[in-house]
């Protein structure tokens, strides 16, 4: 079973017409060898780690193939996300994971510089009649010259984007991964990045010897011990000049065979024989120079100097003294007419197509753009390449290098896509931004906005793997958002619906990432996204204990103009009341937040939301009442009505929970005891028509969570308490705190039934 989420189908091979035209190719061309090309590289070995690592990445499988996505106007890739996936990316991750998630960031800044370029003409007055919309076969030349001045940009940005892949093989190379897929990814990016993404046709050649020369690394280094290494006179070897030096030349690597001449010891002939010395050192100079001249628009005159050479070695040969230098002059003269482009010489040292394609290259014309192709169908007739062997990731790497210099772009989409989806999307956006998709498209299409492109269904199922990845998330985001990639309004729109879904169910880890993603809602105009968001994330701050924080995120999520939207205000009163109002009067004391306490004081360094003013209210009267037994805003002032209007004030709170009534009472105990607070009637009035109010009022229910509420705070008093603590008093006291809610009412009537008759006294005999 393939480990691969996806493929593209094919039915028969595409091969561009001979008069360069594609009116008669309608969406994809699809290969005969369904089932060779539908089943490349599933047979590749994998080891169980690797496939378990892919999929974490490539969790996403599109209900529609490429084809009928392309072809249908109403197909769109539907978005589920995968909550195990995501579950499993929270988990520590491996060296490779945490590499292949640096690298899927490295390739996405890439692509987001590359946001400047649109598949739609730049604006032109002379085409503002033009139909708009992807690049069509008709619209070939006009999609060209628009970024005829950005190559270099582009070409430059695939090179980086090649190089990123080749650093992530290096740092993965010790890791239990098959990174043997990502080596035949390297080797293709080599491949297009010689044959289309360079900014000057000579340097072609050299990124032909580059691509080659990192696939198939040549000579061996087995063949450079013996000839070089091994042997006290290299020269005299058998294989240096027929073996070891041809395959530098064939290959490029003129450098390494003038250092290799240089530890030839040819020198011992300088005087023994001192022409076939002087040819060697002729033939070193040629090869030094070869590059520079190259690179420097002449290497026509360089070949000629070959050229001139190669006819002159013949006439030398009677002048040579020693028998085996005359043969080696021999295989010097084949050298010579190596690089000199003979390709039947060429042909007896190559192995494979190409080989042969990159000799021609170096030593035939390396000027001429379309030559290259021609020098592509001679490689292949003389070395035919071998069949495709899905099993085998060489044979996988030739068959798309095959399929790169035939223009066979889909199959090369196909064939990086059964390795690494991720890659696979950006490189379909180069290719398309280079207009190497444009024979895909049909010529008779009208050409607008709502035109799908390869590249966008490609970088839609990258998206939606990163979307269900902790690191990743952000990559996706960024693709679906970015309009260059994403002509249609509706597809936009449906990004933007997946972006919201996709919010809420992310666990994000800092307050950066909480700030960027509410950014994103912001742009996005997620107004309902951004009140999920803050409710969720409203609780976990509450969960962690971050009181002040909670009440933020709940008030920014309340919406005035939204009734049913009242999520965030409950959890407000929740908080207030039933944690901070309710810790403090359980245990008769400030709540133990000193930012809470700031907000009351009105001594926070910060705005504070009005609604967490109005809502924190209450509990800013009970802080001040606990405040004021500090002594610092009453004195010695013993008076009963401004020690206890705070208290009074509380209990008579339209909105007070009827269960924080009885504790509320609890707290004027300490008076009726200390007889240096004098009551006055009106005062003992009040008291007794709020304790009648809750006996009259208040439900069962109320009644039962108030004894529950004073239950639990004389059975848990802590160690530490305030000297103003009603029970503390009590005790002082020596007089038993009431063990119900019933017996505390009794108790408190029979203290106020004491003031009153005493009150009574007083005023009746003064």
């Amino acid at each position: 079973m393939s480990i691969y989420p996806y493929t593209i189908r094919y039915t028969h091979d595409f091969v561009e017409p001979a008069n360069g035209s594609f009116a008669d190719i309608e969406m994809l061309e699809i290969p005969d060898d369904a089932s060779s090309v539908s089943s490349m590289t599933e047979g590749v070995s994998s080891s169980e780690a690797s496939t378990n690592e892919f999929e974490l990445f490539h969790s996403f499988i599109p209900q529609v193939d490429l084809n009928e996505w392309l072809d249908s106007e109403d197909a769109l890739l539907d978005y589920e996300f995968q909550d195990s996936i995501y579950t499993r990316s929270l988990e520590p991750l491996n060296k490779f994971s945490e590499a292949y998630i640096e690298y899927v960031n490295l390739q996405y800044k890439i692509l987001d510089q590359m946001s400047q370029f649109s598949l739609l003409p730049t604006d032109d007055p002379d085409q503002q009649d033009e139909p708009m919309g992807v690049v069509l076969a008709t619209y070939n030349k006009k999609a060209t010259d628009n970024f005829t001045d950005d190559s270099p940009t582009i070409d430059d940005a695939f090179t980086k984007f090649t190089h990123n892949v080749k650093d992530f093989i290096g740092a993965n190379e010790d890791v239990d991964v098959d990174i043997d897929r990502f080596c035949c990814i390297g080797s293709i990016l080599d491949c297009l990045r010689a044959n289309y993404f360079y900014t000057d046709t000579a340097l072609k050649p050299t990124l032909i010897s580059n691509w080659v020369n990192w696939y198939d690394e040549q000579p061996d280094q087995d063949i450079a011990d013996e000839v070089v290494i091994n042997t006290p006179k290299p020269y005299l070897h058998p294989l240096f000049w027929s073996k070891y030096l041809a395959k530098l030349l064939v290959r490029g690597l003129t450098p390494q065979a003038v250092e290799a001449l240089n530890q030839s010891l040819v020198e011992e002939t300088k005087d023994s024989d001192p022409v076939f010395y002087q040819v060697v050192v002729d033939f070193k100079v040629l090869l030094e120079t070869y590059s520079t001249l190259a690179l420097k628009g002449e290497f026509t005159k360089w070949k000629y100097l070959c050229s001139e050479f190669r006819d002159m070695i013949p006439k030398l040969k009677s002048e040579i003294k020693e028998k085996t230098n005359s043969d080696l002059l021999d295989q010097i003269l084949d050298l010579l007419r190596v690089i000199t482009g003979f390709s039947i010489t060429i042909e007896k040292y190559c192995e494979n197509w190409y080989e042969y394609y990159l000799c021609l290259s170096l030593y035939k014309i390396r000027d001429d753009e379309l030559i290259y192709k021609e020098y592509y169908e001679e490689a292949i007739q003389r070395f035919p390449p071998s069949v495709l062997d899905p099993l085998d990731y060489s044979s996988v790497s030739e068959n798309c290098f095959s399929d790169i210099l035939s223009g066979n772009m889909i199959k090369v989409l196909n064939t990086i896509n059964r390795l690494d989806p991720t890659t696979t999307a950006y490189v379909s956006r180069f290719l398309e931004i280079k207009g190497l998709l444009q024979p895909y498209y049909s010529p008779l299409k009208t050409i607008t906005n709502a035109d799908k492109t390869i590249s966008e269904y490609f970088l839609s199922c990258h998206a939606y793997d990163c979307l269900s990845v902790q690191g990743l998330y952000p990559v996706g985001f960024g693709i679906l958002l970015n309009h260059n990639i994403f002509k249609n309004e509706e597809r936009r729109y449906q990004n933007e619906q997946t972006i919201a879904s996709v919010l809420t169910k992310l666990d994000f880890k800092t307050n950066d990432d909480l700030e960027w993603a509410l950014t994103v809602c912001a742009k996005l105009h997620l107004r309902s996204t951004a009140k999920h968001i803050y409710l969720k994330y409203g609780k976990k701050s509450l969960e962690d204990g971050f009181i002040f924080e909670s009440l933020n995120m709940f008030v920014k999520c309340y919406d005035p103009y939204d009734m049913k939207n009242v999520e965030g205000i409950k959890e407000i009163h929740t908080i207030v009341w039933d944690l901070i109002f309710q810790d403090s009067l359980l245990n008769n004391r400030p709540v133990k937040d000193e930012l809470i306490n700031n907000v009351v004081k009105h001594e926070a360094e910060f705005e504070i939301h009005p609604i967490i003013n109005q809502c924190i209210s209450p509990y800013g009267v009970l802080y001040e009442f606990f405040n004021s037994f500090q002594g610092t805003l009453y004195g010695e002032n013993y008076s009963v009505k401004h020690k206890l209007s705070r208290l009074i004030h509380l209990l008579k709170f339209q909105f007070m929970p009827k269960k924080f009534i009885p504790l509320l009472l609890a707290q004027t105990l300490p008076f009726f005891i200390d007889k240096r607070y004098q009551f006055e009637l009106p005062d003992l009035v009040i008291i007794i028509e709020l304790i009648d109010t809750f006996d009259l009022s208040a439900s069962a229910l109320e009644k039962s969570q108030g004894e529950e509420l004073y239950l639990y705070s004389i059975d848990n008093i802590e160690s530490d308490t305030e000297p103003y603590d009603w029970r503390t008093i009590l005790r002082s006291q020596q007089i038993e705190i009431p063990k119900t809610l019933k017996e505390f009412i009794i108790l408190l009537r029979n203290y106020i039934t004491v003031h009153v008759g005493e009150n009574f006294i007083t005023n009746r005999f003064v």
